[in-house]
């Protein structure tokens, strides 16, 4: 388990934002162009007049891929350390801030959560087998799972998740000191309940059942609903800062 979270600790969401995103693809398309050219070269100039010369295309084609791949590999690590989303929630003595985008008058989205009041929190988590994945979570293993959170108090509302392999995972699934623990949801029975096929393709049902929001787990699934599109993802350490954080609060305030 993490050590508590010092305060005024900085958390930077969705850290793969869009402008890493088409950043990466733009990098792929120079490493393919660049890593063709460059193939192509060393051929002509190691191997001119020789039989490797007639296969130099092919070579250079297929030896451009690995070479793209790598070098946005290398950008994608680089441009996540230095290029924030600008969207930050701060951990504060006093309070629990995000900051970061518009809200629906055009202003800057700020919300505060005071500490010196209550805070509800709703625990959540499911496995990614099973289902169609989308968005990000076709880019992690399908044994790891999905975790989030919904803190609300008052009018106001955030919704934070990460992905954890099953040993990390189980680290807040079983934690005894949370006093809403983690509660398990099945994307499978979504999926089958609302008439989506694992095959439809990375799409996310249109709406949940009914049946299913009016069952025992109907918050949860409100919660997941609200998830896909105010979710904010952040690194494992982050959310695990982030419940640790939470814990906290709710050992001395609850």
């Amino acid at each position: 388990m993490s050590d508590a979270p010092a305060a005024n600790r900085i958390l930077y969401a969705n850290p793969e934002h869009g402008g890493i995103r088409i950043a990466v693809i733009v990098t792929i398309a120079g490493g393919l162009i660049g890593g063709y050219v460059l193939i192509r070269f060393l051929i002509g100039w190691l191997a001119g007049d020789t039989l490797l010369e007639e296969f130099a295309t092919v070579i250079s084609c297929t030896g451009a891929i690995p070479i793209a791949l790598g070098f946005a590999w290398v950008v994608e690590a680089y441009l996540k350390k230095t290029w924030s989303s600008g969207l930050e929630i701060e951990l504060g003595d006093d309070a629990l801030c995000f900051e970061g985008g518009r809200n629906e008058n055009g202003e800057r989205d700020v919300r505060t959560f005071e500490l010196d009041q209550r805070i509800n929190l709703t625990n959540w988590y499911f496995s990614l087998q099973g289902y169609s994945r989308a968005g990000r979570e076709r880019r992690v293993s399908d044994k790891w799972y999905c975790l989030a959170n919904q803190i609300q108090q008052d009018g106001e509302r955030l919704i934070t998740f990460s992905f954890f392999p099953p040993d990390k995972a189980q680290e807040w699934i079983e934690n005894r000191d949370l006093a809403d623990p983690f509660h398990k949801i099945s994307l499978s029975q979504l999926y089958k309940e609302s008439g989506s096929r694992r095959w439809s393709g990375p799409t996310r049902p249109g709406e949940i059942p009914s049946a299913m929001l009016a069952g025992p787990d109907g918050r949860y699934w409100i919660a997941e609903r609200r998830r896909w599109d105010e979710g904010l993802e952040l690194t494992e350490t982050d959310f695990s800062a982030l419940m640790t954080y939470l814990v906290d609060k709710e050992q001395t305030d609850f």
